[in-house]
């Protein structure tokens, strides 16, 4: 059908872990459960990233592909077939 198909099933990981695979990557955080978790991001040594709050802005597609835009106007860019983004939840959340 054309469609993005999954090449990896979902998976829980503890965000220590998460966050010690991002130590040398530049890093876009979106979202309460990035606030939430800015303490142990910054101690795991991510030191390039941005945090954006929920209340910066509105999480949908078009946000998140403002995200992109801006990233590639400046150069960066992620293969589209290859790329997969990774989501931060709070404990508890369905």
């Amino acid at each position: 059908d054309g469609l993005p198909e999954a090449v990896a099933p979902d998976r829980l990981t503890d965000i220590g872990f998460l966050v010690k695979t991002l130590v040398d990557e530049e890093v876009d955080f979106v979202g309460e459960a990035a606030v939430l978790y800015q303490k142990q991001i910054f101690e795991e040594g991510v030191r390039r990233f941005v945090l954006q709050p929920c209340r910066c802005c509105r999480l949908n597609a078009s946000a998140v592909g403002l995200i992109g835009f801006h990233r590639y106007q400046d150069g960066r860019t992620e293969d589209p077939l290859t790329f997969s983004p990774r989501y931060l939840r709070p404990t508890g959340t369905p």
